[in-house]
């Protein structure tokens, strides 16, 4: 499951770093990356949180939430949202959203 990890982590990076046109495969990446540390255990699952900039931490737990709620068929539908739109969301207007 490390190399997994790795893999998805070293995606997320290239992606994010080349955002033409890449939002859904970050998206999915995002929501992808948070059922993995969720199968990890909790020990694990610190470590490899840590590991990750604050700004991936974030937005891969909402990512996951907010998807886990509506669907993920919703990832393809999306057309203007991003990670950064995501990290950025108020506490309040992300809670509106999961709830």
């Amino acid at each position: 499951m490390a190399n997994l990890y790795e893999k998805v982590i070293t995606e997320l990076s290239f992606y994010n770093n080349n955002q033409n046109g890449k939002s859904k495969a970050l998206l999915w990446y995002a929501f992808y990356l948070e059922e993995l540390l969720k199968m990890m255990p909790p020990e694990q699952r610190t470590f490899c949180i840590r590991q990750l900039p604050r700004y991936y931490a974030a937005a891969v737990v909402r990512t996951y939430y907010i998807f886990r709620k509506w669907g993920t068929t919703r990832i393809n539908q999306t057309r203007e949202l991003k990670l950064l739109i995501i990290y950025k969301l108020k506490v309040k207007d992300y809670q509106r959203i999961i709830n």
